[in-house]
């Protein structure tokens, strides 16, 4: 399988791929105890080293020049980013090693890393950029969903019928299904917007391309596909709904929690949505 890494700011105009075994996406999917999961972590090493200068001064040692798809890390910094003990960090970067996603070249207390990235003229889609998909949700799920924004019923009933309906629509095989979440996601994110936002717009029936990217990367990156933490995020732009022993919190750091509320609100503000009441 091949996968591109994607990241809207980054200056190259280049396509960028990795490529990903079963094995490989079976390994970074598992969920982790605490701080940021695998798949997230293996993304930042990937974005650091498609966006690094091409000079780098070590704190301690010289200075070199690095080639494209390099950069220079330090466990330490890794750890407080990931929220991460320290022999975690040197496991994850050893597995990572061994599935020849990277090479490492250990220097004078920092660590020169080599990430095995693909640059392409052509031929890759971007990995966070999902098909548009236009999806109409059925009533009754309209009905929970209003009644759940409302705090008259719990996350796990609704929750059942979410997965109920994504099954009984993904028609098409398992590579649908994250199209199909995303466009439900916005659905739900409509019902949201209409129930709590002070605007008086209507938004889109269907997600544009910025929209589908936002949704991806808050729901399979930052998240891991947790619908936990997933109605977690939107319960706090939801005045009537409880956010106590929210998810969140005990699963995600602060770090990665502010990400994604920044994210929404970039969907929000694309949107020009505003809402009666700040997010908690």
């Amino acid at each position: 399988m091949t996968t591109n890494d994607y990241n809207r700011q980054a200056p190259q105009t280049r396509s960028k791929a990795v490529k990903l075994t079963p094995e490989i996406m079976e390994y970074l999917c598992v969920p982790t105890k605490q701080g940021a999961s695998r798949l997230l972590a293996y993304f930042t090493l990937v974005q650091s080293a498609v966006e690094s200068t091409t000079s780098y001064t070590p704190l301690y040692g010289r200075t070199f020049d690095m080639e494209a798809g390099q950069l220079v890390i330090s466990i330490t910094d890794l750890a407080k980013k990931w929220n991460w003990a320290r022999e975690t960090v040197r496991k994850f970067l050893d597995r990572l090693e061994e599935f020849k996603l990277l090479m490492m070249e250990k220097l004078d207390r920092c660590t020169l890393m080599t990430m095995n990235v693909e640059w392409l003229d052509d031929g890759y889609p971007q990995v966070f950029d999902v098909p548009i998909l236009s999806f109409e949700m059925p009533q009754h799920l309209t009905d929970m969903m209003s009644n759940w924004l409302a705090g008259g019923i719990t996350d796990d009933v609704l929750l059942v019928e979410i997965g109920e309906t994504v099954r009984r629509f993904d028609d098409h095989g398992a590579d649908v299904s994250p199209h199909l979440v995303v466009a439900l996601q916005y659905s739900l994110i409509r019902q949201l917007i209409y129930k709590w936002s002070a605007t008086p717009n209507v938004t889109a029936a269907s997600p544009d391309k910025l929209c589908g990217e936002l949704i991806s990367e808050i729901f399979f990156s930052l998240l891991s596909g947790n619908w936990n933490m997933w109605l977690d995020l939107l319960k706090s732009y939801s005045p009537h709904i409880s956010s106590v022993n929210s998810n969140l919190g005990a699963i995600r750091t602060p770090a990665i929690i502010s990400d994604c509320r920044a994210k929404l609100d970039s969907l929000f503000k694309h949107l020009n949505v505003v809402f009666d009441q700040n997010p908690l």
